[in-house]
């Protein structure tokens, strides 16, 4: 399987919406619009050095997005984010999505640091980082309230 990411357009938003809603739109065309709203907000931070979003394809198909946000002051150190479709989960693309992510960050960006965090009910995400070269840094316990009950965040790290 082939995997690539490339800056997010915002004629991307229709397929990225499929997959944040795996075919199975919660609330139809307003979530469409949101998605459009956030894709031209990501454009203007891009701009700024803000938010540096990019869609995930997969065999040339869209699957997902991953994201190098909330930078540090300096600039120098951003945070990682991403989703993938379920419909392609288990498959090593999140991994391949962040490796490719965390070269951008280091060679065009020049940081000195890229870090991510996941829900400890959330394994997979902590896996795929894993994969990718991030190491664990820590754990926030009981950090987040999630459906009534509280969960703890996971830390992860990776430097130049």
């Amino acid at each position: 399987m082939i995997v690539e990411i490339r800056k997010t357009r915002l004629y991307d938003a229709e397929e990225l919406h499929r997959n944040i809603n795996d075919n199975e739109p919660l609330e139809g065309l307003s979530q469409l619009r949101r998605v459009k709203r956030n894709i031209t907000r990501n454009l203007k931070e891009w701009k700024i050095k803000r938010t540096y979003a990019f869609t995930i394809f997969a065999d040339e198909k869209i699957v997902g997005q991953i994201f190098l946000e909330n930078p540090s002051m300096d600039q120098g150190r951003y945070e990682i984010g991403f989703y993938v479709g379920k419909k392609h989960w288990g498959k090593g693309i999140a991994t391949q999505a962040i490796e490719r992510a965390v070269k951008y960050g280091f060679d065009k960006l020049k940081l000195y640091k890229i870090w991510g965090d996941h829900d400890s009910d959330n394994p997979a995400s902590g896996k795929a980082m894993e994969k990718a070269g991030l190491e664990m840094e820590g754990r926030l316990k009981k950090h987040s309230k999630k459906n009534g009950k509280f969960i703890d965040i996971l830390m992860w790290g990776k430097t130049r």
